[in-house]
């Protein structure tokens, strides 16, 4: 619901945007064309009424009337005198309109301008005045009609703004498929956050039954003592501690998702962290009747941080140890070579296939093959986290059999073999 009110939101804010550009585009498009057309107009008609006083002077009066004939073709000729009376005017088109302007050419403001026609619509009129031997004689007035110009300007307005409407009805698909895009990592982080906590609930419930089961029992029983209990109480206390685990396992990972939980690195002696983590993991190990052999150890100093890679070692041998058989051996080894150290943990259990290995790194992430355990499946995906927050890399290979995790961390320039 959260994602599909913030797609229709997203997706309206986008229409509205691109509405009001398109609208901006096409209004500055059918001006721009409108300022085009009319500037061509009144440069044809300016250089047709100086052409015109050219034939004037030139031609006699038939002669002239014969070359401007009538409106017909859309152009009219009036010519007027001294006194403001007009003496040429073949068409009998209505003067009273352009006698302003015939008299201000008659006073030498010559220049162009639309008047309206009743009848007629628009007209754009140039007027000229006429000189003979250097003397004024009259004006001359050159009309054409805007009727045309006006038609292709409605014509090219219809036409761009079916292309805007075109252009807009494509925008508000394309902003709905990329608002649904864009919003993608937040759907599945959504899922990924309601599958965290419907996992993290259950895991907790486990543990809190066992808990809650173990105090009725002590309740309905209160006069019985406490050494009647021992396995109730082993098994409360055993839950209790795999809930503390749990739970620092889960702030663990909050921090690392909000950003808290950052690495502080410091030179430190690897050979000696990746000793102290094993001895910690021989318990473990013991009670499964398994060996944790170091295969090769160098001896290397490296910025790091001391306690996330010794929970790294723990994590790697702890799942190797759960998922590897009774009685097998766990080789761990840890080499720096080409500004890279090298931290590998091998079992010899089912292994897991390469195509799930990926998602074993999830959260709750449990295979449903015999590598399953008692663990809720946030090991690894602390491990990796830890690997990343280095700068590093994690991956799993075959072990043939069983299972070969490897990191790699950058070595430092201050980097250096131990003494």
């Amino acid at each position: 619901m959260i994602v599909a009110r913030t797609r229709r939101r997203l997706a309206l804010i986008n229409m509205a945007a691109l509405m009001i550009t398109v609208l901006l585009f096409g209004a500055t498009v059918v001006l721009a064309m409108n300022s085009f057309l009319m500037a061509q107009e009144t440069s044809n008609l300016n250089a047709e009424a100086r052409q015109g006083a050219v034939d004037f002077e030139e031609l006699t009066a038939s002669e002239f009337q014969e070359r401007h004939p009538n409106f017909s073709t859309g152009t009219f000729y009036v010519v007027w005198n001294l006194a403001g009376i007009p003496v040429f005017n073949p068409t009998n088109v209505n003067t009273q309109p352009l006698t302003p302007s015939a008299f201000a050419a008659l006073h030498g403001k010559s220049g162009t301008q639309s008047i309206s026609f009743s009848g007629s619509g628009d007209v754009l009129v140039a007027s000229q005045l006429l000189v003979e031997d250097n003397d004024p004689i009259g004006a001359l007035q050159v009309g054409h009609s805007l009727s045309p110009l006006h038609k292709v300007e409605s014509e090219a307005t219809v036409i761009v703004a079916l292309a805007c409407a075109a252009m807009l009805i494509v925008s508000v698909l394309a902003g709905w498929l990329l608002a649904g895009r864009a919003l993608i990592p937040i759907r599945e982080a959504l899922d990924r956050q309601k599958t965290f906590t419907a996992d993290a609930s259950h895991e907790l419930r486990s543990p809190l039954t066992v808990v809650d089961t173990g105090i009725q029992l002590l309740r309905r029983h209160p006069d019985k003592r406490i050494s009647e209990y021992s396995e109730v109480l082993t098994s409360m206390q055993q839950e209790s501690q795999r809930m503390g685990r749990l739970v620092a396992s889960l702030l663990a990972l909050a921090r690392a998702d909000s950003g808290e939980a950052e690495v502080q690195t410091a030179e430190v002696d690897v050979a000696d962290l990746v000793r102290t983590a094993v001895k910690d993991v021989e318990p473990l190990a013991s009670a499964k009747d398994c060996v944790v052999e170091i295969t090769r150890l160098d001896v290397v100093k490296a910025q790091l941080d001391a306690d996330r890679f010794k929970q790294l070692i723990v994590i790697l041998v702890d799942n190797a140890v759960t998922h590897g058989p009774g009685g097998s051996t766990v080789e761990v080894s840890c080499v720096g070579h080409d500004r890279t150290l090298t931290l590998e943990v091998a079992d010899h259990g089912p292994g897991i296939p390469a195509e799930l290995r990926d998602k074993a790194f999830e959260r709750f992430h449990r295979l449903s093959s015999s590598r399953n355990g008692s663990g809720a499946g946030l090991g690894l995906a602390i491990a990796k986290w830890i690997v990343t927050a280095h700068g590093g890399s994690i991956a799993m290979h075959d072990n043939h059999p069983g299972l070969r995790l490897e990191v790699n961390l950058p070595l430092h320039p201050g980097t250096r073999p131990a003494p």
